[in-house]
C-alpha cells in the first residue's frame, strides 16, 4: 500500500480497457508549475492528486519517482498566501476509438494495442526522461536506439514532445567534454562506475563497464525523432553533439578496421 508514483505533468488518461471507458484530465495553471501523484492507499483506493507550485517539486528521496510504502514521493514545500487560478479540463475519451491501431491482418490489434499502452509508456520515467527500464526501477538506459521510433508506434504528440525534451537533456546533461554519452540515468549512485554519478541531474557510467552503443543510440534516436517531429531547429540544435558523439566513437577505432576499443 502507499506505492506512489510522481511526475511533473498534469497530464493523464485513465482508462478502463474492458469497457472502452476513459478519463482525461488536463491541468493548467499559468506561471505556476504542475506536478502529479498516483498513490494506492491504505484503504485500497487509487488516489490521484495535483500540486500547483512556485518552484518545480523535487523528488524526496534521491531521484526517485517511484517509492514503495509511501505517499510523499515529493519534498514538502511553501505555500504562499495568494490567489491561485487553476483549470482542471475532464474529458470523456472512448479507449477502444482513441488508441486504435487500426486494422492489422493476421495480427491481433487489440494485443499490439495494450502492448503499446503499457510496455511502450511504461519506459516514460518524467518529463525528459524516457527510455527503458520504466518509472518503477527508477532507471533508464541511453545506450538503445528505439525509443523515438516507439513514438511512431504510439502515435501520441505528448510522448514525441516528451522524447524531444529527453534528447536535449541528455546534450545537456549526458554528454561529455570529449563526446563520451553517458549510458545511465538512475535514483541514485550505487549503479556508479566511481565518480561519474551526478547527484543533481542522475546521468552516470554503469558500473560493469561501458555501454558503448549510447554513442550511436543517441544519434539514432536525434535522427528517428526528427522524421516523427520535423522540427529543423530543433535537430540544427542537435547537430554539433551528434558530431562530437559520433568522433568520440570513431577514434576508438585506432587501426581502420571498424572495431571500436575502449580503454
Amino acid at each position: 500500500m502507499n506505492d506512489t508514483y510522481g511526475i511533473h505533468t498534469g497530464g493523464v488518461t485513465f482508462w478502463n480497457s474492458d469497457t472502452g471507458n476513459a478519463l482525461r484530465i488536463k491541468a493548467i495553471s499559468e506561471g505556476k508549475h504542475i506536478a502529479a501523484k498516483y498513490s494506492q492507499s491504505d484503504k485500497n483506493e487509487f488516489v490521484c492528486t495535483h500540486f500547483v507550485t512556485d518552484e518545480e517539486l523535487e523528488p524526496r528521496y534521491n531521484l526517485n519517482r517511484f517509492v514503495n510504502q509511501r505517499s510523499d514521493v515529493f519534498v514538502p514545500f511553501d505555500v504562499q498566501k495568494e490567489t491561485v487560478n487553476l483549470t482542471l479540463e475532464m474529458e470523456y475519451v472512448d479507449y477502444a476509438v482513441e488508441y486504435s491501431r487500426g486494422i492489422l491482418p493476421g495480427i491481433d490489434a487489440e494485443a499490439v494495442r495494450e502492448l503499446m499502452n503499457t510496455t511502450g509508456r511504461y519506459g516514460v520515467v518524467d518529463n525528459g526522461i524516457v527510455g527503458a527500464n520504466g518509472w518503477t526501477t527508477n532507471w533508464k538506459c541511453l545506450h538503445e536506439p528505439f525509443f523515438s521510433q516507439i513514438g511512431m508506434a504510439l502515435n501520441d504528440d505528448n510522448y514525441i514532445r516528451n522524447m524531444s525534451l529527453t534528447l536535449d537533456r541528455e546534450r545537456d546533461y549526458a554528454m561529455k567534454e570529449d563526446g563520451r554519452v553517458l549510458s545511465r540515468w538512475y535514483n541514485a549512485g550505487e549503479d556508479q562506475i566511481p565518480g561519474t554519478f551526478n547527484y543533481k541531474t542522475g546521468y552516470n557510467e554503469a558500473r560493469w563497464g561501458y555501454t558503448i552503443d549510447s554513442q550511436t543510440g543517441y544519434v539514432i534516436n536525434a535522427a528517428e525523432q526528427f522524421d516523427l517531429c520535423g522540427d529543423k531547429e530543433w535537430l540544427q540544435s542537435h547537430k554539433v553533439s551528434c558530431e562530437k558523439a559520433l568522433d568520440w566513437l570513431i577514434k576508438r577505432d585506432s587501426n581502420g578496421n571498424g572495431i571500436f576499443i575502449i580503454s
